[in-house]
């Protein structure tokens, strides 16, 4: 797919800065930071599960005896 796209002074600036530092292409560098930056993005529009969504999931007690649990636990250690 080839798309076009409109980019401001500043934004042009530093993409080239970019291609300089990193040695690719301008086109690889902002197909990685629409790689990287994708997910940012997608998550801060996403919802937020309702309140008490997380509530059953376990209980106080299940978390404290397991904190206990691995509190106590043995370090295997090396054979070296």
């Amino acid at each position: 797919m080839k798309t076009t796209v409109d980019l401001d002074d500043d934004l042009h600036a530093k993409l080239q800065n970019a291609a300089r530092l990193i040695g690719e292409k301008p086109t690889t560098i902002l197909r990685l930071a629409i790689r990287e930056g994708l997910p940012i993005l997608t998550k801060k529009f996403q919802p937020h599960p309702s309140e008490g969504y997380f509530t059953d999931a376990s209980s106080d007690a299940d978390r404290i005896a397991f904190e206990k649990a691995m509190g106590s636990a043995t370090m295997q250690e090396s054979e070296r």
